[in-house]
Order: C-alpha cells, then sequence, then structure tokens
C-alpha cells in the first residue's frame, strides 16, 4: 500500500505542473485531474465522514499529529463506508484538497480525502479524529492546551505566548471543553469529574475512542467542535473502523 501522504504529495506536485485545456478551466473551478484522483480547492457540501480510527493505538509523543492524520488515513478502507444518502458501499476515490493543521509538535498541511457514492454520487470527506472539524487546530493541541491551563504551572500569558494563541482563543476552548464534558458525563457526572482528571482519564486509547465515538453518537457533533456545531450535524457522519 502506497504511503497516505506520499501519494497526496506526489499528485499535487504533478498537477501543479499540468495546464487544464481553457476550455475546461471555468467549468472544473481549477481542479486538475491527474491518474484517478482530483485535487481540487476546499469543497463546501461535502458529507463529513468521522473517522475513529481505532487502528491508531497511541496518540503519544512519538508522532506528530499529522504523522498520525496520515497513518489514520493509511488505514482507512472506502470499501467498507457506507454512503450517507443510500447506504451504498464501495464509495470511490473523488479528489483531495490541502488544509492546514496546526497540532502537536508543529504544524503543516494534510490532505483531505474526498469519496462519491457510486450509485447517487454523494460525496463526502474524510476526517480522521485527530482532526475537529471546521478548525486549523488539532483534537490534541486544543487538549493539550486545556489541560496546561488546569495545570497551573504557567499563567496564562506565558501559555498562549509559547503556543501562540490569543487568550481570548484559550478561555473560548476551557469553555467548550468544559460545556462538552458536561454533556457527556451528565451532571452528576460532571461534578464527580474534576476538569482536568477528564483530560487524563481521556488520554488513554480506549478511553478516548470510546468517549470520540459515545459523544458523537449521542450528540451527532464531535467532542470540541466550535461554531456551527448544531447548524452541521446534518453534514456529519461517523465511520467507527469493524
Amino acid at each position: 500500500m502506497q504511503n497516505y501522504a506520499a501519494k497526496c504529495n506526489r499528485q499535487y506536485t504533478n498537477s501543479r505542473k499540468e495546464k487544464p485545456e481553457p476550455l475546461l478551466f471555468s467549468l472544473v473551478a481549477l481542479q486538475i485531474m491527474k491518474g484517478n484522483a482530483w485535487l481540487s480547492p476546499r469543497p463546501k457540501h461535502n458529507t463529513i465522514i468521522r473517522y475513529i480510527a481505532g487502528s491508531i493505538k497511541d496518540h503519544s509523543n512519538h508522532y506528530t499529529d499529522i504523522q498520525i492524520f496520515n497513518q489514520a488515513m493509511d488505514s482507512f478502507r472506502p470499501e467498507q463506508a457506507a454512503c450517507s444518502e443510500c447506504g451504498a458501499k464501495m464509495l470511490q476515490s473523488l479528489s483531495q484538497y490541502p488544509r492546514h493543521l496546526n497540532g502537536a509538535h508543529g504544524e503543516g498541511h494534510v490532505y483531505i480525502q474526498r469519496y462519491q457514492c457510486p450509485i447517487c454520487h454523494k460525496t463526502h470527506a474524510v476526517l480522521p479524529d485527530i482532526i475537529t472539524p471546521y478548525s486549523p487546530y488539532s483534537l490534541r493541541f486544543k487538549l493539550d492546551a486545556v489541560k496546561a491551563y488546569l495545570e497551573r504551572i504557567v499563567s496564562v500569558e506565558s501559555l498562549c505566548a509559547e503556543l501562540g494563541l490569543a487568550i481570548s482563543t484559550l478561555y473560548r476552548w476551557i469553555k467548550k471543553y468544559k460545556d462538552h464534558k458536561a454533556l457527556y458525563l451528565g451532571a452528576l457526572g460532571d461534578i464527580e469529574t474534576p476538569p482536568l482528571g477528564f483530560i487524563v482519564q481521556s488520554g488513554e486509547p480506549a478511553t478516548r475512542t470510546a468517549m470520540l465515538k459515545g459523544f458523537f453518537t449521542k450528540f451527532a457533533f464531535s467532542f470540541f467542535q466550535g461554531k456551527g456545531a448544531s447548524s452541521h450535524r446534518h453534514r456529519i457522519r461517523q465511520l467507527v473502523p469493524i
């Protein structure tokens, strides 16, 4: 199997060397075909498949978030995914689009893979669990930032300077984290489980996978998903590896 990141980088590099026919230029909106895949600008009407990548057993410091993303996409099997519109399987590769990711241990670009249903032609974009929808920051980056705040080892100003965040952004993440923790645990569980303790518990791979799956199943949007969680829930579906 080809490495996902290497394959996308090669397609992106090669596609930039080609020039589309003038007639097709306006029709395909800068999409350039290479092999069986298309590289395109970010689409506006995908259904999102939330891929809870159980094959990634340990989101540890041995891997960057970009590496975790690529490993998850290497393990994704489109033939096991079902179309959210008609239920047909064997989704077909359609295109990729680049997305900037600010993650633990660095930042860079990842490639979001789009698939199309062979029956109804509905398009789907796959987002592994390391990514939070509609955010340039990874889930681990956000959780690490909130955990550092709750540990209170350094001041808020120093923490935000180190992470390159606005103080208002950090406080917004803290509020979102506490709100989603309360949603997931319920009123009594929220009281019994301190915020820092919940992050520590969620650091265990099995616990994290169960939490992400359970939260999404119950509320139809992702843990730590920010603005638009309610309005976009009809566009987000979940795939959990067998």
